[in-house]
C-alpha cells in the first residue's frame, strides 16, 4: 500500500466525530510527521560543512521522498544522482 493510500485510508476510517479516540490517533501521526519536519530542518540548519549538507541531501532524497515531492516540506533541493 502506497504513503498516500494509507493516509487517505486512516484519514476515511477516523475522522469520524463521534469516535474521539481515533481523532486523537490522527493527531498523534500528524504531530509525529511535524516534529520529524521541524528536526531535519533544525539538523540542516546547524551544519556547517559543504559535504555534511550533501551527505543530508542524498540521505532525503530517496525515491519515494522524491515520488511523492517532499523536499520541498524541508525546503531542500534534490541530489542528482
Amino acid at each position: 500500500m502506497s504513503p498516500k493510500s494509507k493516509v487517505d485510508r486512516l484519514l476515511k476510517k477516523k475522522t469520524k466525530p463521534s469516535n474521539q479516540e481515533n481523532v486523537e490517533e490522527v493527531k498523534k501521526h500528524l504531530s509525529f510527521s511535524k516534529v520529524v519536519q521541524n528536526q531535519l530542518k533544525e539538523n540542516i540548519r546547524h551544519t556547517k560543512k559543504k559535504n555534511e549538507k550533501t551527505l543530508f541531501r542524498k540521505v532525503l532524497s530517496g525515491r519515494f521522498v522524491r515520488k511523492y515531492n517532499l523536499l520541498s516540506q524541508i525546503d531542500m533541493k534534490p541530489v542528482k544522482r
